[in-house]
């Protein structure tokens, strides 16, 4: 994937509501949210992008992702 175009963040769990991650993606104001990791990872897939994904939440949901991360996916 490219990192010269906006990759899609996940931001916080459970945030703006239970159930629900938050999200951004700079130039899609549109974009605010994901409703799992998997649709996360569908929305980096759809738009040809990085996810990014903070090191906490990594480690407090790892077990949401593909044992072996495939290179779009940034753990920072």
């Amino acid at each position: 994937m490219s990192d010269a175009v906006a990759p899609v963040e996940l931001i916080a769990l459970d945030q703006p509501y239970d159930g629900i991650i938050s999200a951004r993606r700079d130039g899609e104001p549109g974009f605010w949210h994901v409703h799992d990791v998997a649709d996360g990872i569908m929305a980096a897939l759809s738009r040809g992008v990085d996810l990014v994904v903070p090191a906490a939440m990594f480690a407090e949901i790892r077990d949401s992702f593909p044992p072996e991360l495939p290179p779009y996916i940034k753990i920072r």
